[in-house]
């Protein structure tokens, strides 16, 4: 099994496709610290005045201020579309390209096949969300240093807090739980967008169709009418690692989040081998 997850994962490597999200990202990064450095902030300084008084607030817009910024948009715009991409290629592409056909012509376990994919997808996509955190923290520190005192912006999402003052280690560890909910959570999504991958015989239309599924929810959970049904939506709670940042943090709240994703991941997971196993491989 171990030897099948390997060939799969040096299969995703060769392709170049999967590397351009790097070149984007780090694009993403230069233009957030464009913007730092022309932005003097006092929009955001006005927001958090009425909480807390400042004396130099420049002093909190640092490296790790720089990293969580970097992190939301990452999270929910570049890496679902990376992980369409991905996740639909894996069994759809190779239809395409008819190399799947001749992958196949050994008798081969077919779930065996699937299963090897999977966890190929997640190792990926688990190296994808820790270099993309590291980096930005990396970037951050170079151009901005850190703050003895991290200064945690929850304006906006819902928490009933505001912000959250943290040391730098507490501020890490935070940071680095809520990008292991994120890997879990792009997973569920992954998991989707293979499903569609042995539904569709090319590759465009299953990223086509998880791309379009994940942001229809996500524009669905804006909506001011559809409060009833946002808590089951998936990007919303494919979103809700925000919750890890507070200071006490809602532990049944991470479990019922975490379960939810699970059992996305085990349903697609088993719809996936299930339509595989029936499939006619042209």
């Amino acid at each position: 099994m171990l030897r099948d997850i390997w060939f799969e994962i040096r299969k995703i490597a060769v392709q170049k496709k999967n590397y351009v999200m790097l070149f984007g990202h780090l694009f993403f990064l230069a233009l957030c610290y464009i913007g730092f450095k022309t932005s003097n902030f006092r929009f955001f300084e006005k927001e958090v005045a009425d909480t807390i008084k400042f004396d130099n607030f420049q002093r909190f817009v640092d490296g790790l201020f720089f990293a969580r910024v970097a992190l939301v948009p990452t999270f929910l715009v570049l890496m679902p579309i990376f992980i369409c991409t991905l996740a639909g290629d894996m069994v759809a592409g190779e239809i395409q390209d008819g190399s799947l056909k001749m992958y196949m012509a050994r008798p081969r376990s077919r779930t065996r096949i699937i299963l090897a994919k999977l966890s190929a997808i997640y190792l990926v996509n688990l190296l994808y969300c820790l270099y993309f955190s590291l980096i930005a923290i990396i970037i951050g520190l170079c151009l901005r240093g850190y703050s003895g005192t991290q200064l945690i912006y929850l304006h906006g999402l819902g928490l009933g807090s505001e912000m959250v003052l943290m040391f730098p280690d507490q501020a890490l560890a935070c940071y680095f739980m809520v990008v292991m909910y994120y890997s879990i959570s792009m997973m569920a999504l992954g998991s989707i967008a293979f499903f569609l991958s042995t539904v569709f015989d090319r590759m465009s239309g299953a990223t086509v169709a998880a791309i379009t599924l994940y942001f229809v929810c996500y524009i669905v959970e804006k909506l001011p009418f559809a409060d009833k049904i946002e808590p089951y939506l998936l990007s919303k709670v494919m979103n809700g690692g925000s919750i890890l940042w507070l200071s006490d943090i809602p532990y049944g709240r991470v479990v019922t989040n975490l379960s939810t994703l699970l059992i996305y991941i085990a349903l697609f997971s088993m719809l996936s081998i299930i339509n595989f196993n029936i499939k006619d491989i042209k």
